[in-house]
């Protein structure tokens, strides 16, 4: 038994010696041959960034929705309690208003308002000619007392539909008097355009006249003539020809003070032979918008007179 046990033991040794040996050999081979060339790297070619082990690569909507699976539903939970509190909040306060709710019969009311549209157009119509303004007013006045009675005898069913009646007839009141004061106002502005319209017309006549008849300025004329004026040592540049607005005629004789550019400073009235105002009026209008020549060396203030003969239309 010892002989096989150290046969075995000898075998063994023999077998890892020739192992070791084969082993050595092979690696000698190996470091006898020559390292493989290098591979070339190209120039201007930046080498792929390592991926740090701690790095999170991308993930797609589904993997974030199931990661924040939790927040998504505490979310959506939370949007449909607060949609309902609110739906159910509306619902409640429309239910109140409806519960609330008042009916008034305005079938007085219907009948007054169809009477007050018969009665505009033919206040719009009415509205054209304003020499009757005043005369429709006093017609519109009547015609509104007369409905507000027969409306009060025939609405004579409670005192809350008296009341009714009696606040829209004051309203109605309130509207012809406003549509009154515009038909007036409308009247004043025409007419004060008319005037100043007739005075432009005249004042251009006036200037006119005076430039073509420039040589003759400061001649006196033979016979009556319609503007005539006494102002020693200056002549009429520009004499203003009242513009026949006024009825009736007579001789306005207006005093007149002159600074030395020739300008009408002043003018008041000196004696008339009409009681007419407007005339009068119109006399100191036009004296005023008159001109003389310049005169450097007289005196700043020069008085004198202007007489207008108003011939009768």
């Amino acid at each position: 038994m010892k002989k096989h046990y150290f046969a075995r033991k000898g075998m063994n040794f023999l077998k890892e010696i020739v192992l070791l040996f084969g082993f050595y050999r092979e690696t000698m081979q190996e470091t006898s041959k020559p390292a493989p060339p290098a591979r070339p790297v190209p120039p201007n070619v930046r080498p792929p960034r390592p991926r740090l082990p701690f790095e999170k690569g991308p993930t797609d909507l589904g993997s974030w929705a199931y990661e924040h699976r939790v927040g998504l539903c505490c979310m959506i939970i939370a949007y449909l309690a607060f949609g309902i509190v609110f739906v159910s909040v509306k619902i409640a306060m429309n239910q109140e208003r409806v519960e609330g709710a008042m009916y008034i019969d305005l079938t007085d009311m219907q009948q007054a308002l169809e009477t007050l549209q018969q009665q505009v157009p033919e206040q719009q119509d009415e509205g054209d000619d304003f020499s009757n303004v005043k005369n429709r007013i006093s017609d519109e006045n009547g015609r509104s007392e007369s409905v507000g009675r027969t409306t009060a005898s025939t609405a004579g069913g409670g005192a809350s539909s008296s009341k009714s009646i009696a606040d829209f007839m004051e309203g109605l009141d309130e509207e012809a008097a406003a549509v009154a004061g515009r038909v007036k106002a409308s009247q004043d502005a025409f007419a004060k355009g008319r005037r100043e319209e007739q005075e432009m017309i005249a004042r251009s006549k006036a200037q006119r006249e005076a430039k073509e008849g420039e040589k003759e300025s400061g001649v006196k004329q033979k016979g009556s003539v319609l503007i005539s004026y006494w102002l020693p040592g200056r002549r009429d540049v520009s004499l203003y020809m009242p513009a026949y607005q006024c009825e009736g005629g007579g001789e306005v004789t207006v005093n007149i003070t002159v600074n030395r550019n020739g300008k009408v400073v002043s003018a008041s009235m000196k004696e008339s032979s009409t009681n007419s105002s407007c005339i009068n009026d119109m006399a100191i209008l036009a004296a005023r918008n008159s001109r003389f020549n310049v005169d450097d060396t007289g005196s700043d203030k020069q008085s004198g007179t202007i007489t207008y003969i108003f011939v009768p239309q």
